[in-house]
């Protein structure tokens, strides 16, 4: 048996009233309100995953470029490919750097092992 001198239950007490007053819905309009519910929901999701596929199209169109140009037309000889030598004359010599180092003058590596792969000393 509930204690009538407890706070909470004549507080639930003074509430059934209004309870009492207030009709509930029936399982039919219940369930309307679901199917409502799930329909907007369907709905709302079409046309988000909508907007994403539109947005990323619309990227990806700007990231390969979006617009069409001419291109000039194709010959019937390509164009020939310049070849490259060593320079006649080296850009920098020994006298223009200067000494680097402990070194004073410019060495050739006899080992064929690149220098960066020497073991240092």
């Amino acid at each position: 048996m509930p204690d009538r001198n407890d706070p909470i239950v004549s507080t639930l007490d003074s509430l059934r009233a209004d309870v009492d007053q207030a009709p509930l819905a029936g399982a039919s309009a219940a369930r309307h309100r679901g199917d409502q519910r799930t329909r907007r929901q369907a709905i709302g999701g079409g046309l988000a995953a909508l907007v994403l596929v539109a947005g990323g199209i619309g990227v990806a169109a700007e990231q390969s470029g979006g617009h069409r140009t001419s291109q000039p037309a194709m010959t019937s000889t390509p164009d020939p490919v310049p070849t490259v030598g060593l320079a006649a004359q080296p850009l920098f010599g020994p006298r223009d750097l200067g000494t680097v180092g402990p070194y004073s003058d410019w060495q050739v590596n006899p080992d064929p092992v690149p220098a960066g792969q020497l073991p240092s000393q």
